[in-house]
């Protein structure tokens, strides 16, 4: 008679007899020990190479047996570990490139790397970029860029070292830019472009009156612009309801809009100015200080300036004639007074949320609102 078996493992084995059998026959106990195959892989794909036993693949390895392996990495890559599937394999260490392991069953040893990291230098002309100092190799970077006062961003790029400027690509919903980072170091920077070249015209009600210029022109200065809002020959908005109409109208035009965009691309620097513009304003509103226009027209113009957009910028001239207008009326009416700070807590709680249709919604309600307590007419 004869017994068979094959153990996958170290085992005692005991057999027992029948004493009350006659049968003195002999019996035959054969045991063979199980065979593991073992193979070698990386992570991730196409970062290296790794070898088991010289090979692929391992075969046949003897319960509590060992393989060689070795791993080897690929350009702009570094090892970092050994690693296995099943946990079947016992490493002598994890931590080197070339190693040996126990093999107590049937598995994958992976060969672990990482890729390499590379610097990132910023370059800030008329701009601010904001980005890691360092990524690794094929991570996606993610770039903000503030222009500075007077310019505006045209497009990022990133030029790695010696190589030539690519463009970073835009997320218009985000308001950022992103590129893959390569092997190399890289420098990233902004192409802008200088505001004011040009002449915004609005028309008047009597071309005797003359004109009024939006925007920064050769030559001119803020304080200039101003004055030709109050200078006789400019007299364009008069204390009628029909101008201050007009002048809301064009509010509902652009505020609500530029709400919405200062949430997506406002850095967070930029949405503190606005809340501590909002909260100052609420402050003065109570008091009955006078400084209440300007802290009004400050917080709308930081909700303008974060939408990045050189146009609305250059309307803040007109946006800020709109709030004094405003203000004058509603000195006349106190209801408006507390309506205005309901108004901006809602406007400025979900720029803290960074909601953006929130935003856009409660800034839209703010100036409706606004328009209906001065009796103006919603078509």
């Amino acid at each position: 008679n004869s017994i068979r078996m094959t153990l996958s493992q170290a085992a005692n084995i005991t057999i027992y007899f029948d004493d009350s059998k006659s049968d003195t026959s002999s019996i035959t106990l054969e045991v063979t020990p199980a065979v593991s195959t073992v193979t070698a892989a990386v992570s991730p794909a196409s970062s290296g190479t790794a070898t088991v036993n010289n090979g692929a693949t391992a075969s046949g390895i003897a319960y509590g047996g060992s393989v060689t392996l070795v791993a080897t990495a690929a350009a702009n890559y570094h090892f970092d570990h050994w690693s296995s599937t099943n946990n079947k394999l016992i490493f002598a260490d994890t931590d080197t490139t070339t190693t040996t392991a126990t093999v107590y069953g049937t598995d994958t040893a992976t060969a672990n790397f990482t890729p390499d990291t590379f610097s990132i230098t910023k370059q800030n002309t008329n701009c601010t970029i904001t980005a890691p100092n360092t990524a690794q190799y094929t991570s996606t970077v993610e770039v903000t860029a503030t222009p500075a006062s007077g310019y505006s961003i045209k497009k990022v790029q990133y030029t790695p070292a010696g190589g030539s400027a690519t463009d970073a690509t835009y997320n218009s919903t985000t308001g950022k830019y992103t590129f893959t980072m390569p092997a190399a170091n890289v420098t990233v920077s902004a192409v802008v472009e200088e505001l004011g070249k040009g002449t915004i015209t609005f028309g008047v009600n009597n071309a005797s009156y003359g004109y009024v210029s939006v925007g920064k022109q050769h030559g001119s200065t803020q304080n200039q612009i101003e004055e030709s809002y109050t200078s006789p020959k400019a007299n364009v908005i008069q204390n009628t309801n029909v101008n201050t109409k007009d002048l809301y109208e064009m509010r509902l035009m652009f505020e609500p809009q530029a709400a919405r965009y200062a949430c997506l691309r406002a850095t967070d620097e930029e949405i503190e100015t606005i809340l501590r513009f909002g909260e100052l304003d609420e402050q003065r509103i109570r008091q009955g200080d006078p400084l209440w226009d300007e802290s009004e027209q400050q917080f709308h113009n930081a909700v303008a300036s974060a939408t990045h957009n050189p146009f609305i910028t250059a309307l803040l001239p007109i946006f800020n004639r709109a709030i004094h207008r405003g203000i004058i009326l509603a000195n006349e009416a106190p209801q408006v007074v507390e309506m205005t700070i309901h108004d901006h807590r809602l406007i400025m709680q979900y720029l803290r949320e960074r909601n953006a249709e929130g935003a856009r919604t409660a800034m839209y309600l703010h100036i409706i609102n606004t328009m209906r307590e001065f009796s103006i007419e919603l078509d």
